[in-house]
């Protein structure tokens, strides 16, 4: 298909990709995903309005919508066809808004990248109306990302801070705050972000996380003293969640032996 598409033979090479799909068996689902991918992307090149919308249609009529209509809009990504794009981006949000936050990530990145900052910032206020409030701060920290990587530092900080201050025993959303403090503010900013994620009730897998990340983004960006207290505070979590773990058991244990007591 790319060889007669690059040769001008477009005819051909829809040939080519019709062929294909009549020939790979409809239980090979991905493969015939990716061929009609293929067959967007001829259309997106070489085709016009009418000829990719039955291409659309089709692959719409055999896959699911969500996941055809971002193939599209990738293609029109990296084609930079923002026009086309953007058109099918507010298709989306209409049609999957309700469905998926995906949809509204896809939109935020895309608005953000082009620099149209206070476009995005409405957007995210249209998703949060719509999704439901469960996701909220999922989406606030997606933009908060945003804000990080194509925006404003700040206001990126103050949505994040936002979202730990909602869901103080959340790990995940401490784990995107202190990677962002990492990646774009100072080395003390991110300090006081693992001093202050390590005092919340985090369950112990995370807390071991945390205190891993801690200890490597000392090793490189730190140095010998702070290296000490974190390890330190690591060795005190660790004697502290055993000395718990005894105890517990050794609750346990006791109710077991008044319950046998009492029959």
């Amino acid at each position: 298909m790319v060889y007669q598409a690059q040769d001008g033979n477009i005819d051909e090479a829809r040939k080519v990709a019709e062929n294909a799909l009549n020939s790979i068996s409809p239980r090979e689902e991905q493969e015939r995903l990716n061929l009609y991918t293929a067959y967007l992307n001829l259309e997106v090149a070489s085709g016009d309005e009418k000829s990719l919308k039955e291409v659309f249609e089709r692959a719409l009529g055999a896959f699911d919508a969500f996941e055809v209509h971002k193939r599209l809009a990738n293609i029109y990504l990296s084609t930079k066809k923002f026009v086309e794009l953007e058109k099918l981006y507010n298709v989306m949000v209409k049609k999957f808004g309700n469905f998926t936050r995906d949809v509204w990530s896809l939109y935020g990145a895309f608005l953000y990248k082009q620099g149209r900052q206070a476009e995005g910032r409405d957007l995210m206020k249209r998703a949060l109306i719509v999704i439901p409030k469960k996701h909220h701060l999922e989406m606030l920290c997606r933009f908060a990302n945003f804000e990080y990587a194509n925006g404003d530092i700040e206001r990126g900080k103050t949505m994040l801070e936002k979202a730990v201050a909602a869901a103080p025993n959340r790990g995940d959303l401490w784990n995107v705050y202190i990677d962002k403090a990492i990646k774009y503010q100072s080395v003390e900013d991110a300090r006081l972000l693992f001093e202050r994620a390590v005092t919340n009730k985090l369950g112990m897998h995370t807390m071991k996380n945390l205190f891993q990340k801690w200890q490597d983004f000392e090793k490189l960006r730190g140095d010998e003293e702070h290296l000490l207290k974190v390890n330190e505070k690591a060795v005190e979590f660790t004697k502290n969640l055993k000395k718990n773990i005894l105890e517990a058991q050794a609750a346990e244990e006791e109710e077991q032996e008044n319950g046998e007591e009492s029959d």
